[in-house]
């Protein structure tokens, strides 16, 4: 019975570390989605510009994600 646990626990953990990776793939996409001037810093300036494109229009998830 407490290997049934065991093995819950590993899939739990699998799923886990697969929605972190993704979570962690979308801020680095958003980060170069920000950093305009690909400087690896993100500005006042880049947050001001990039923001506002977002909110002028509907930014596709394509955008973000850089594909």
């Amino acid at each position: 019975m407490e290997d049934l646990w065991d093995i819950e626990d590993r899939i739990q953990e699998r799923n886990c570390r697969t929605k972190i990776n993704k979570s962690l793939n979308v801020v680095a996409d958003l980060f170069k989605f920000l950093d305009r001037d690909e400087d690896k810093k993100i500005s006042p300036e880049d947050m001001i510009y990039g923001l506002s494109r977002i909110m002028v229009r509907d930014v596709d998830v394509a955008e973000v994600y850089l594909i």
